[in-house]
């Protein structure tokens, strides 16, 4: 008797994940939307549906899908978030190329004319600026290794006459790695080769409805997360100490006897700075004025389990490499301007994206939302129309 009820209870248990199964595999086919899909679909899914925002690059890892749409969001020809222009610059025009990560391609917001290159570029407009055209360099995940070669590779053909630089938290996740001889210039005790986009094996990312429930729940990240589309290498430690922050045990495990700050002393942000270094040398030999921009957030909130990116050690190493920025800006010579954003900035609380972990509701204190990037682009707007950068005779 007590088999035949074991036997039944399986049965009943097998029947509902099949029709729960059936079902997730329903939805996500036929009638998720593209936000549900990003989140809990696989990468065959993110392929049909989301039509590749991000492919891999051969000496970049990955850049934004040239000519991507997606409802009101798009890539042009170029590969930047925004509309298409032509490559020959119009004469006249006076363009500017934002360098940076997340922030600067505001993943945040849906609609590409909500992100702040647009913005900015709305709110030169309207101040008389017309002949302005504001390039959206940013790509989410990437640091100042990404945007430096990409400023040679694929932004100087473009003729940028202004580059912002909003680069900062990006710069934390390639210090946080173990051993310190990994710590390379090229980046590559953090970055593969190459992106690896790649279908998870495991049982629970195979199954749509386990997926939609780990999504869900928080114990797995969605397939369109960058460390699931370009994964990182073994000597990266900073996804370790992420699950510890998430589960209140940092610190256990490696961390246990190397406190994270001991490996940030030793991973000093000089890789950075050399980036920026190498940037400032094509402004001179380019001719075109180059913003260092420090970079705000929010404080940490203090969160007993939170994301290791509001955790207050990313915020020291944020403020190490904003010093890195002014004390560069502040060196002798004519093409490079400081815009001090950290203490000009206006956003608050309000002006930051919410999220959902579960059940719990969490603050970004990195990635603004779109009245956020409005008041990011009025400030920036500010500052380029004080330094008398929109003239197209300036160089």
């Amino acid at each position: 008797m007590l088999m035949r009820r074991s036997l039944l209870a399986a049965a009943a248990l097998a029947l509902t994940f099949s029709l729960g199964e059936f079902a997730a595999r329903a939805w996500l086919a036929r009638f998720a939307d593209d936000a549900a899909v990003r989140k809990y679909g696989t990468l065959a899914q993110l392929r049909e549906r989301w039509t590749e925002r991000i492919t891999p690059h051969r000496y970049l890892g990955y850049v934004n899908t040239p000519n991507f749409s997606s409802r009101d969001d798009r890539h042009n020809a170029h590969g930047l978030r925004g509309a298409e222009f032509p490559r020959e610059k119009p004469a006249g025009e006076l363009r500017i190329a934002c360098l940076g990560g997340s922030t600067t391609y505001s993943t945040t917001v849906s609609d590409w004319r909500a992100s702040y290159p647009a913005q900015l570029e709305a709110r030169l407009h309207e101040l008389g600026h017309t002949h302005v055209r504001v390039l959206n360099a940013g790509v989410q995940g990437w640091s100042s290794f990404e945007s430096t070669l990409n400023l040679h590779l694929r932004l100087l053909e473009l003729e940028p006459d202004v580059v912002i630089v909003y680069h900062g938290v990006n710069e934390v996740p390639p210090r946080l790695v173990w051993p310190h001889e990994a710590y390379r210039s090229d980046n590559s005790g953090f970055r593969r080769h190459a992106a690896q986009l790649r279908e998870r094996g495991e049982l629970w990312s195979r199954s749509a409805l386990l997926r939609c429930v780990g999504v869900r729940a928080g114990w797995l990240r969605p397939s369109s997360a960058l460390f699931e589309l370009d994964p990182p290498t073994e000597s990266w430690i900073g996804e370790q100490f992420d699950r510890q922050m998430w589960s209140a045990e940092y610190p256990s495990g490696f961390f246990a006897t190397t406190p994270v700050e001991r490996v940030l002393e030793l991973n000093p942000p000089t890789h950075f700075e050399r980036n920026l270094r190498t940037m400032m040398g094509m402004a001179h030999a380019h001719g075109f004025a180059l913003v260092l921009a420090t970079y705000a957030h929010l404080p940490p909130p203090g969160e007993l389990r939170d994301s290791s990116y509001n955790s207050a050690t990313f915020a020291a190493a944020i403020a190490q490499t904003n010093e890195v920025v002014r004390a560069l800006a502040s060196e002798p010579g004519d093409d490079v301007w400081l815009f001090d954003y950290v203490q000009r900035t206006p956003l608050k609380r309000e002006h930051y994206h919410l999220w959902k972990r579960g059940d719990r509701e969490l603050i970004d204190i990195h990635h603004p939302n779109a009245a956020g990037y409005r008041l990011q682009a009025e400030t920036f707007a500010q500052f380029l129309v004080e330094q008398d950068l929109l003239r197209v005779d300036r160089r």
